[in-house]
């Protein structure tokens, strides 16, 4: 029988899956947990993003060399809310 997975006890194990694979058993939890829970879901779509990005710093350095002292510009700032909310937008 499938026990209650709760919302930090989801999100807790979701963040340390980037690291390490859930295990079998953790799985069948998770997915139910998921499945009725709009609010762990849009936390998992916004961790992905967010792992994205990082991952493709990581690959692309001259990106964040690109962003400079300065920080990102306007232009940059823009281009991600604009990203963001349409992922976002893709989830309903």
């Amino acid at each position: 029988m499938l026990g209650w997975l709760s919302c930090k006890k989801y999100t807790e194990s979701l963040s340390r899956s980037l690291d390490k694979p859930l295990a079998a058993h953790e799985k069948p939890m998770h997915w139910f947990h998921w499945f009725i829970c709009f609010s762990c879901r849009r936390f998992r779509k916004q961790l992905l993003i967010i792992e994205r990005a990082v991952k493709q710093c990581r690959d692309e350095p001259e990106l964040l060399e690109a962003a400079g002292a300065d920080g990102l510009s306007e232009e940059a700032r823009s281009e991600i809310r604009r990203c963001l909310e349409q992922e976002l937008a893709g989830e309903n």
